[in-house]
């Protein structure tokens, strides 16, 4: 059974084009990819909606074992 998931086809080919571009001409890396995927749902909002301060408070005090450095804040 087929899921619909709200998007088309061709919405989704484009992004792939537009992600394999970024990637072959270095302005995104696989590390980049893999980290921003391996986030929950909530983090990737968050980011997306500004809350960057707030953000990176709640990943670095999960557990002390991420750390990552913000600069210009």
């Amino acid at each position: 059974m087929a899921k619909n998931i709200g998007v088309d086809a061709a919405k989704l080919a484009g992004l792939q084009i537009d992600q394999n571009q970024k990637l072959r001409d270095g302005s995104m890396t696989i590390e980049q990819m893999e980290w921003w995927l391996s986030q929950s749902f909530g983090t990737r909002e968050s980011l997306m909606n500004g809350n960057f301060i707030e953000t990176y408070r709640w990943i670095t005090d999960l557990d002390g074992a991420i750390h990552f450095k913000l600069t210009g804040l």
